[in-house]
């Protein structure tokens, strides 16, 4: 059974009221019930890679052509542009959705050079302290105390969590800048023309259009867009599981294929990422130990071609 915790600071649940009632070493925060890991596990670390770990991103040009193409072919307007986005910006899936027309266009329709988001997941997290308290755990090394003292202390733990959680909705959030490329707005403006009607500002650029939801302003669902990329990835036999993330790692790779896999190149994706480390980028996009030893095999083709060394025979060795 998964141990309690309570969770004050705020990662994934919206507390907007501060309550905090104990029954059965549940923790009840306002509205949100947090009882194990299992369900509430979000640690609120800066890290892409138990999200993604098992997905692929695409790393052959002819293959991104064909995703494309796949979708176009089908009349699939929505998903080409989505596919299209997401490889250009490298955003989380839950940002990607979120994205309005009113992101990239002011309202008589001229582009914005340059737009920003705040990060779902980071906005959660950017500079908030990790405030969490095992429940379970406390009530196992208090066990001999009396219940009125394990209370006090309760209380204790529970105000020092809550002055916390305090802090942490203090802080403010965290910009991401974008800037927009060509080719985003080439789709975008494609797509906007496709639309039976003028969309506004404020609605979605992916909406769900599933049953009578195409004229409800919604955001297609995380599930939906990963179950379309995922069935793409399965019909045109690109051989990995691509999913939504592998979408998010397609634009880290290519950016470091582009710039020749360079330190800077590295420094500038962990920063867009939000990665705690460079180590924790490379494993992200998927730079294996083949990427690395071919790294090896390529420096020593580059100074091989400078330093020639002659044939040099055993008997010549020991003479010398």
């Amino acid at each position: 059974m998964a141990e309690a915790l309570i969770y004050l600071s705020g990662c994934e649940p919206n507390y907007s009221n501060n309550k905090i009632i104990t029954m059965d070493k549940k923790v009840f925060v306002g509205d949100c019930i947090i009882d194990g890991v299992e369900d509430n596990g979000f640690y609120c670390d800066d890290e892409d890679i138990a999200a993604g770990q098992t997905m692929e991103p695409i790393k052959k040009l002819e293959d991104i052509s064909r995703m494309y193409d796949y979708f176009m072919s089908r009349n699939k307007f929505r998903d080409a542009v989505m596919f299209t986005v997401a490889i250009n910006i490298g955003l989380r899936v839950s940002d990607l959705l979120e994205l309005k027309f009113g992101t990239f266009y002011r309202a008589d329709w001229s582009k914005k050079i340059q737009t920003y988001i705040i990060e779902q997941k980071t906005k959660n997290t950017k500079g908030r302290s990790k405030n969490f308290f095992n429940a379970d755990k406390f009530y196992r090394e208090h066990a001999d105390l009396p219940e009125e003292e394990q209370l006090r202390l309760f209380m204790l733990k529970a105000k020092e969590a809550r002055n916390t959680y305090i802090k942490n909705t203090e802080k403010k959030y965290v910009k991401r800048y974008i800037k927009v490329n060509d080719l985003i707005y080439e789709a975008l403006d494609a797509y906007r023309n496709s639309l039976f009607k003028e969309p506004q500002m404020s609605d979605y650029l992916f909406r769900d259009e599933s049953r009578n939801c195409t004229t409800e302003n919604k955001p297609l669902s995380r599930k939906s867009a990963w179950n379309i990329f995922e069935k793409a990835s399965k019909d045109l036999n690109l051989g990995i599981k691509l999913g939504t993330h592998g979408l998010r790692k397609t634009f880290g790779y290519h950016m470091m294929s582009i710039n020749n896999n360079s330190h800077e190149a590295l420094y500038t994706l962990q920063k867009i990422f939000g990665h705690s480390s460079p180590e924790v980028t490379l494993r992200y996009i998927g730079i294996t130990r083949e990427n690395i030893d071919r790294a090896y095999d390529d420096v020593g083709k580059h100074f091989g071609e400078v330093i020639v060394y002659p044939s040099i025979g055993k008997w010549q060795i020991q003479a010398g």
